[in-house]
């Protein structure tokens, strides 16, 4: 068994930077030129805390994956829970944001644009939906038979 490193251990460890520029060019990139902080999450660059109040309790995230038919087969939209629960508790979308069943609620790129359902992070505090396309709409760019 491997003994994990304790926290006080680990900050002494961390490269110390001058700026969140210099932070996000030390952090890995998606296609995109993007960072890309689900990598850095499986790299181990960093540890996102379960909440702001240090009694949150942690849950494991989930690997569950939505699938979305927009009734275009190549804008098919795959929503990662995984991804998503590594940042997030699911009471901070659910209900409030999103219902619980897949398609039930009017997902459009115009409400994510105006800030609603997706758009209350994408934009704002994750990668912005005008520029992550395939992140989300996973066929684009794929080769069609």
């Amino acid at each position: 068994m491997i003994a994990e490193k304790s926290p006080t251990t680990l900050l002494e460890q961390a490269p110390t930077y001058a700026s969140f520029e210099e932070i996000q060019a030390a952090f890995p990139r998606d296609v995109m030129g993007n960072v890309d902080w689900m990598a850095a999450v499986r790299d181990g660059l960093i540890r996102p805390r379960p909440g702001l109040d240090p009694n949150t309790l942690d849950i494991p995230p989930m690997p569950l994956d939505v699938h979305l038919d927009p009734g275009i087969p190549t804008m098919e939209v795959v929503f990662p829970h995984e991804a998503h629960t590594y940042w997030l508790r699911c009471d901070n979308c659910h209900p409030a944001i999103f219902q619980m069943r897949a398609g039930a609620d009017p997902i459009t790129m115009a409400s994510i644009f105006a800030g609603e359902y997706c758009g209350r992070c994408h934009g704002k505090v994750a990668f912005a939906p005008a520029t992550g396309c395939p992140r989300c709409h996973v066929k684009l760019g794929q080769a069609t038979p």
